[in-house]
C-alpha cells in the first residue's frame, strides 16, 4: 500500500516525470525575445502562463502577431510621458481603453523598465499607484 501511494502522489504531483530540458527551454525563450524585438514590442514577457488553457495562449499570440499589444504599449508609454502621474483609470481614460487592458500594459512596461511606480494617490475610497516614465 504505502508503494502504491507513493508512486499514486508522485504521479499526481508530477513527480513521476523526468526533468524539462532546461536548453531547450533557454532556446525557445531566445526565440521568443528575438520574434519580439523583430515584433517591435516594448517587452517581451509572456503573456499567457504555461499552465493557461489553449484558449489563452491563442489570445496571447493574436495579441502579439495582430500588433495590439505594441500599440497598446506605445500609446499607454506616450500618456505616461506626456501626463506623469497619473493612475491607471486616469490612463485608461486618455487611451479610451478600459482599465483592465491598461494594467496589464502598464505592467509589460515596468517590467521593460519603461516605466516605475510612483506613490498611491486616493481617488474616492480607493488608493491607486501612479505612474511615471523612466
Amino acid at each position: 500500500m504505502g508503494d502504491e501511494h507513493s508512486a499514486m502522489v508522485r504521479k499526481y504531483h508530477g513527480l513521476d516525470r523526468p526533468p524539462p530540458d532546461l536548453d531547450k527551454a533557454r532556446a525557445e525563450r531566445r526565440a521568443n525575445v528575438a520574434r519580439n524585438i523583430a515584433d517591435g514590442l516594448l517587452c517581451d514577457m509572456p503573456i499567457a502562463r504555461n499552465t493557461d488553457p489553449a484558449t489563452s495562449h491563442a489570445a496571447a499570440d493574436f495579441l502579439r502577431t495582430s500588433g495590439t499589444r505594441t500599440s497598446h504599449q506605445m500609446l499607454i508609454l506616450d500618456v505616461v510621458r506626456r501626463l506623469p502621474g497619473l493612475t491607471v483609470v486616469e490612463i485608461a481614460v486618455q487611451c479610451g481603453l478600459n482599465d483592465h487592458k491598461v494594467g496589464k500594459r502598464l505592467s509589460d512596461l515596468a517590467n521593460a523598465r519603461k516605466i516605475s511606480r510612483g506613490d498611491e494617490r486616493q481617488v474616492g475610497n480607493l488608493g491607486y499607484t501612479t505612474w511615471y516614465p523612466l
